[in-house]
């Protein structure tokens, strides 16, 4: 989860910006485009174990899993959200300079 649905997130908001589905005037995007990514990265909730257990599936299982998410947690947390930042600051690749970034972006 804390691997695929920030790529996922980020290719979502990077077609929503491209095709200019949301006209959004500066400085509301960036911040907008924030918070819509960094609430793909974070690990799953504690509560779904209590679900789990509910629905008779794998408490332990299901435990180790989140286990595992919140050990990795420091660590992916820093780089998607460095990503992101470094996506929703990034200057507009259709003006000329230098900063342009994401593949296939043209730098001038």
């Amino acid at each position: 989860k804390m691997l695929l649905m920030p790529l996922v997130g980020l290719t979502t908001v990077y077609l929503i910006d491209r095709s200019g589905l949301l006209q959004l005037e500066s400085p509301w995007d960036e911040p907008l485009y924030l918070a819509a990514l960094v609430v793909t990265c974070t690990p799953t909730a504690n509560n779904i174990i209590v679900l789990s257990e509910q629905a008779g599936g794998d408490r332990a299982a299901v435990s180790t899993i989140v286990f595992a998410q919140y050990l990795c947690a420091p660590l992916l947390l820093t780089l998607s959200v460095t990503c992101f930042v470094m996506f929703v600051s990034r200057d507009d690749p259709t003006v000329p300079g230098p900063r342009a970034w994401w593949p296939g972006d043209v730098v001038y």
